[in-house]
């Protein structure tokens, strides 16, 4: 067997691998990515770099299935690989690769609560994308959710909004204003200003989010009814201002006539 026909074996392995996951074979795919890995073993430059890529994926469906010590390890050891391949010239993709392992590595600090550790992954994540593909890049919109989500964690929303601003115009941009992907950034970036009193300026873009769910996913679909939840939370928000104004307009006296009845007291 030749090293292209035991590459062009991996890539199967790696997308079955791949499929079966979305479909939660967890047990499978971590079978298919261990074949893979195998097929790749020994393998150099794009083989190598395609090893690393592997192992991470290996590393998302331990952690999928509650391994989440082994995930870590191999997540380390594609970190570690990709840097030494960087090194050398052999992976390409300006640290993109890199990038995705600190994110899935990032996503296990998140489910520990370690949200400092988690936090600062993906903005290491984040300044890699930045530096291979400029600041303006449709495929930043991701990298910045994730360090928005972790500001948002951390109830620092006013350093989110920045951040969430962005990821709502480039997922715009890559996915368009009516995907999933745009909806979940306008959910994110209003329930940060619900979190900071500002449910007016809230309120559109939540029912932006719900409007495009609604049409793509369907009524029943958990997205749908998440976007609904936040939408509820936010008109019963204004709802709650709006009482207090009228209850402090009914309590407002007419200072005319809060002189004339101290006058009689007289």
């Amino acid at each position: 067997v030749t090293m292209r026909e035991r590459a062009a074996a991996a890539g199967t392995e790696n997308a079955l691998g791949g499929a079966l996951k979305n479909l939660g074979r967890l047990d499978e795919a971590v079978a298919a990515f261990g074949r893979a890995l195998t097929l790749l073993d020994g393998l150099d430059g794009a083989g190598a770099v395609d090893a690393a890529v592997v192992e991470s994926n290996l590393g998302a469906a331990l952690a999928e299935s509650g391994h989440l010590d082994e995930a870590e390890l191999r997540y380390r050891q594609a970190l570690t690989a990709l840097e030494r391949l960087e090194e050398l010239g052999d992976d390409e993709t300006d640290g993109q690769h890199r990038a995705d392992v600190l994110n899935n590595l990032a996503d296990l600090r998140h489910g520990a609560r370690r949200l400092d550790e988690a936090r600062v992954l993906h903005e290491r994540a984040l300044a890699l994308r930045e530096q291979a593909l400029g600041p303006r890049h449709a495929d930043l919109a991701g990298s910045l959710n994730n360090v928005a989500v972790l500001l948002m964690d951390q109830k620092r929303h006013e350093e989110a909004l920045p951040l969430l601003r962005r990821a709502v115009r480039l997922s715009h941009k890559v996915a368009g204003r009516a995907h999933p992907k745009h909806a979940t950034a306008l959910v994110n970036l209003g329930e940060a200003l619900m979190q900071l009193r500002r449910a007016t300026e809230a309120k559109p873009h939540l029912e932006r989010a719900l409007a495009i769910n609604t049409a793509a996913l369907g009524e029943g679909h958990t997205s749908v009814r998440s976007a609904a939840n936040s939408l509820h939370t936010c008109q019963a928000a204004l709802d709650a201002e709006q009482e207090q104004r009228e209850h402090a307009r009914d309590q407002h006296e007419d200072p005319m006539l809060a002189t004339r009845s101290t006058l009689l007291f007289d």
